[in-house]
């Protein structure tokens, strides 16, 4: 071996010393430590109909994302229940009822899946412009206990998990946009939203009510139409339902691997790159070479420097452990959808007495580049 070959072996190992990235598969990483729980809320009188439909095809999408995923399904309209009833005890100071719903009663069981599971969908035909009162009484026993009366309005919710929502309707898309369908969906995912995350939304548009239309006095509808409507656009509805279940538990799965690595970049064609070192080291490592256009990001601890980071890198899309209130303005007015476990006032320094330096750097700055430049000269 002579002196060059010498000096490129030794060139290759610094340079691999220093990336710490690893570029790998879900499939090629280590099986996950407990089962992903996938919960679909049925709020239909119907079992096989449109909306149980939409929740089935969402469970069997995330089922076909791995042998980890544990999917449970309820139809509320089989429960025996009653919406809050404002005796307040989720709300008693020094209570084992802080922040829990003190009924008992069928849903008591289906509140305590929610409360240990890792991601819900929740469906509803439309009636009267608004979901059904089974779901609504669901909706008020769910998150009214996790919404606290405290100054800081903190959510008391175990996990801030990924949520969807099915919506069928027997009016069009233009029908139900001048109905204001649109602007009540909006209200509603607000309060899911402040519990746990913004939901993804899927709507059924047009659907096909009835069996045999003969039967039914309905001649306000066209049941050819209906029918068209129901064997070319019915199935695409499925196909998304089924999609986003899949997408949900393939996202909460390499989630899972945050126990391992600091930072993961999931690619759309299933490839995988994982960092290990811990502060925004892996995000310039990565950005040397790449950018965050094609990835969702699964980052351990996410503050406003690592937000001002990723969207000037071009993220969209953000799973994390741990995220700072200061790096939520960001990342919603730059449009990046974020996803967090839980939610803190700042991220501590390593001796966890006193704000990260980091994020002292960047208090008063939004701007994305100017952050980024800031961050770079006190990285360098």
């Amino acid at each position: 071996m002579n002196i060059r070959q010498i000096f490129l072996i030794i060139v290759l190992l610094l340079a691999m010393a220093c990336n710490d990235n690893k570029t790998t598969s879900i499939k090629e990483e280590t099986a996950i430590e407990k089962k992903i729980q996938i919960v679909a809320i049925n709020g239909s009188p119907r079992k096989d109909g449109n909306t149980a439909t939409l929740c089935k095809r969402f469970l069997e999408g995330a089922a076909s994302a791995s042998k980890d995923v544990e999917i449970t399904l309820f139809n509320l309209y089989d429960l025996d229940f009653k919406g809050c009833t404002s005796c307040f005890a989720c709300k008693l100071a020094d209570s084992d009822c802080y922040g829990r719903c003190a009924m008992e009663d069928d849903l008591t069981p289906v509140l305590e899946k929610i409360a240990t599971a890792d991601g819900v969908a929740i469906g509803s035909p439309i009636y009267f412009g608004e979901i059904t009162g089974e779901l609504r009484s669901f909706l008020e026993r769910l998150l009214f206990p996790y919404v606290t009366y405290e100054a800081s309005r903190r959510t008391l919710a175990p996990k801030r998990f990924p949520t969807v929502c099915f919506y069928t309707m027997n009016v069009t898309e233009e029908g139900a946009k001048k109905n204001g369908y649109f602007e009540y969906f909006d209200k509603l995912e607000k309060l899911i939203e402040r519990v746990f995350s913004k939901p993804e939304r899927i709507c059924a548009y047009n659907t096909y009510q009835f069996t045999d239309y003969q039967k039914y006095k309905a001649d306000a509808f066209d049941e050819k139409d209906k029918r068209k409507h129901k064997e070319t656009q019915f199935p695409i509805d499925c196909q998304k339902a089924f999609d986003a279940g899949k997408k949900m538990a393939k996202s909460l799965i390499i989630k899972s691997m945050l126990n391992k690595h600091s930072l993961i970049l999931a690619s759309m064609d299933g490839k995988i790159i994982t960092y290990d070192d811990n502060g925004i080291k892996p995000l310039f490592n990565h950005l040397k070479n790449s950018n965050f256009q094609k990835f969702d990001v699964y980052d351990k601890i996410t503050g406003k420097a690592s937000a001002l980071i990723l969207i000037y890198g071009g993220a969209k899309q953000l799973y994390t452990n741990v995220l700072s209130k200061e790096a939520i303005p960001v990342l919603e007015k730059y449009g990046v959808n974020y996803h967090a476990d839980t939610i803190v006032d700042y991220i501590q320094n390593i001796k966890k007495d006193d704000k990260c330096p980091m994020e002292k750097a960047v208090a008063n700055i939004d701007e994305p580049q100017k952050g980024f430049e800031i961050l770079q000269q006190k990285f360098n």
